[in-house]
């Protein structure tokens, strides 16, 4: 693992010193991009940034450790600013930097100019890390990894600039889901051109158990060769001593399911960065010693600035799909539709998911969730997934103790068990494994359907269901909660799965009483000659997302 360690310098500091704290042979970064600023007084940053330049300089000449045992790494300031021009100036005639970072990259041709400006200027490095910190960064990271460079080995990913540019608040840091659909996609991407990953800094500067586990996660993904930024030298010397241990710990992490967010919240969280701060870029927490970033800090006051608008509390019913770790969270459908909203009506969505995969407890889980929260619009979504388990003649499944299992589903018992257990708690107490899954066999699987579906199981699993939604019809009716129902997905992995996800929509466009301005059609494959899900059959991509957004948003759009 490679460590790069961002300091603080400052008057008088000895760089010697420095590498004499450095146990961990990090290489050792100064930055003179985002931490080099006044939040509060913006007009005093180019003064600010002068005179950090030129104590980089004094810095870095005062060294007379040898050469060879140098490794600095410097962060400028992006591409197209006056700012990285002074930058160049700073560097010319410096001993060789070993890392530039250049933060914000967006495309190919940034990093082209900065090869020209570095050959122009007569600047010395070993390596240029672009790093990836907007929603653009990200859609080009494919042209910018093609970039043919001995000198470009690594892509670093910058988390809070990333969640200030998609709208984020709170934000997602190490410790959510979320963050790391972001790695994994950044990583799928950069990996097969023999890049590196460098993965953003960890912001609780104390939890070192934390630390270790997102190193721990970021191996089960990268591989132990790929590099992480460190704050302190704490961190850097947790990164060197790390025993490798590969763990995907973050697929234990809960999904922000109520994103609903309180004005107290982003009230409290200024008030906590003005209070520890001393007019620098950041603050750092007295108790905890958290690192408060400048990012967080300005979507924390575009919070506040919209809390006057108006408010919809937007609850959706469903599976795994408006959780779908494959595909960036800003490309989930609520957030499409969540960013409609607040674009074109000025309106703040508060979007809050319910997850259900039995039908047992589906209801209670409504009902609880309404006696102590608002809805001003409910949409259920049929799914195909309990239909399908409750068909198949022979079920496996994880006990209580989490022993796997497996038992016959008979339409006449009084006990099925994809009914008594629920793989949602199965989830949350399974350790998690880096074991690839073994594929299935589509024979064997579709002669299960149809055993299952022979004997009546079918049958039974569409009348549990319509019970289930029209309990859930009349609950909107009596509380006066207005209800849209999405139609299913249709399963393609095996031709029962697919005959079933069909009769599954038949069946309840049928029998459902709604209105058909209340139902909204989720079973297309292809959309304007785009396919709509994944190669498996099962998981949806983005231009499902974008479909169901746009599809729900029209719906909406009448009652605004």
């Amino acid at each position: 693992m490679e460590i790069y360690h961002f300091v603080k310098y400052y008057e008088g500091l000895l760089l010697d010193r420095l590498l004499d704290k450095n146990e961990s042979n990090a290489t050792v970064c100064f930055d003179l991009e985002d931490s080099i600023q006044n939040v509060f007084h913006s007009e005093k940053n180019t003064e600010l940034k002068a005179y950090h330049r030129k104590l980089l300089i004094n810095i870095l000449n005062s060294c007379t450790s040898e050469s060879s045992l140098l490794k600095i790494g410097v962060r400028i300031n992006a591409s197209n600013t006056f700012d990285q021009k002074l930058d160049f100036k700073c560097l010319v005639g410096l001993p060789t930097i070993h890392t530039i970072l250049l933060p914000k990259t967006e495309s190919a041709e940034q990093i082209i100019d900065l090869f020209h400006n570095l050959e122009k200027n007569n600047i010395s490095y070993k390596e240029i890390i672009p790093i990836i910190e907007t929603k653009i960064g990200i859609t080009n990271l494919e042209s910018i990894a093609k970039v043919k460079s001995s000198k470009i080995k690594k892509i670093a990913f910058g988390h809070c600039d990333y969640n200030l540019d998609v709208k984020h608040f709170p934000f997602f840091h190490q410790t959510s889901r979320e963050y790391w659909s972001w790695i994994e996609k950044i990583v799928s991407i950069i990996k097969p051109f023999g890049l590196k990953f460098v993965n953003s800094p960890f912001l609780e500067l104390n939890n070192d158990s934390e630390f270790e586990k997102m190193l721990s996660s970021l191996f089960s993904i990268c591989g132990l060769d790929c590099g992480q930024i460190a704050m302190t030298f704490n961190q850097a010397l947790i990164c060197h001593k790390n025993s490798g241990q590969v763990i995907p710990y973050f697929k234990k992490l809960p999904n922000r399911l109520n994103m609903k967010v309180e004005q107290s919240f982003a009230k409290k969280f200024i008030e906590l960065f003005e209070k520890g701060n001393d007019d620098r870029a950041f603050t750092i927490t007295l108790a905890e010693k958290n690192f408060l970033s400048p990012q967080e800090y300005t979507a924390a006051q575009n919070f506040n600035n919209k809390i006057q608008n108006s408010n919809i509390n937007f609850t959706f019913v469903g599976g795994c799909f408006p959780i779908q770790g494959s595909l960036l969270f800003e490309d989930l459908f609520h957030q499409l539709l969540k960013s409609k909203f607040e674009n074109d009506y000025n309106i703040n969505l508060n979007v809050n998911i319910i997850r259900y995969e039995r039908f047992k407890n589906c209801f209670d889980k409504i009902s609880t969730y309404a006696d102590n929260n608002p809805i001003d619009i409910l949409i259920f979504c049929i799914r195909p997934e309990p239909i399908l388990r409750l068909t198949k003649l022979s079920y496996k499944f994880i006990d209580n103790l989490g022993r796997v299992k497996r038992t016959f589903n008979l339409p006449n018992s009084k006990q099925l068990n994809p009914e008594k257990y629920d793989l949602l708690e199965s989830e949350s107490t399974s350790l998690p494994t880096n074991r690839q899954e073994i594929p299935q066999n589509k024979t064997w699987t579709n002669l299960n359907y149809l055993f299952g579906y022979l004997i009546g199981n079918n049958r039974v699993a569409l009348n549990k269901y319509l019970k289930l939604i029209d309990e859930v019809i009349l609950f909107c009716k009596t509380n006066n909660i207005p209800l849209l129902i999405m139609g299913p997905a249709i399963r393609t992995n095996t031709y029962m799965e697919k005959t079933i996800s069909k009769r599954l929509e038949r069946y309840m466009k049928k029998k459902i009483v709604i209105s058909e301005d209340k139902f909204i059609k989720g079973s297309d494959l292809t959309h304007n000659g785009n396919k709509l899900f994944e190669n498996n059959g099962i998981h949806a991509n983005k231009f499902y997302h974008k479909l169901i957004a746009d599809r729900i948003a029209n719906k909406l759009s009448n009652t605004i």
